[in-house]
């Protein structure tokens, strides 16, 4: 999954289930882009009645944290095992996980 996908993804959960304003999605979408080092956003379908019956985050959570494994921006083995890229720590403050 391409990290475009996963920040659709990620912003159609927010808006499904954290308030997130539809208005807002483009300004967000295009930080994350930003951050990520993407160049577009995602254009394919995402099936948000899917995202939206989802009870927790978990698979979107999960994406965000196996991309900035793949790429470096946060480092399980650390010692301190602090996210070292937004992609954790935008995982944790939307989805509200802690401790990593």
């Amino acid at each position: 999954m391409q990290i475009n996908e996963i920040i659709a993804l990620a912003l159609s959960y927010a808006e499904s289930h954290l308030a997130l304003e539809v208005e807002d999605e483009t300004f967000f979408t295009n930080i994350l882009l930003d951050h990520f080092g993407a160049k577009e956003p995602y254009k394919g379908p995402i099936d948000r009645k899917k995202i939206a019956d989802m009870k927790v985050p978990d698979a979107v959570f999960d994406a965000i944290v196996k991309y900035d494994v793949e790429v470096r921006l946060w480092d399980p083995l650390a010692l301190s095992a602090m996210p070292l890229g937004l992609g954790a720590s935008l995982a944790s403050s939307l989805f509200g996980h802690q401790g990593f």
